[in-house]
């Protein structure tokens, strides 16, 4: 899914997963596939920063 909406244009950011959950997709391969500068912790950093790129592309 992560490669398709790539391919789209469309920037994929995750927030807010628990230990066990980025684990799980660390070892799955999704966190190399979606990179380690596009997961973050709180919703409000990955709002923060949809926000700069929105603006910075404006």
């Amino acid at each position: 899914m992560i490669v398709k909406l790539r391919k789209r244009g469309v920037r994929c950011l995750l927030c807010e997963a628990n230990e066990r959950v980025r684990a799980k997709m660390w070892k799955a391969g999704i966190l190399e596939l979606l990179g380690e500068q596009n997961f973050h912790h709180e919703f409000s950093q990955v709002l923060a920063r949809a926000v700069a790129e929105l603006e910075a592309n404006a």
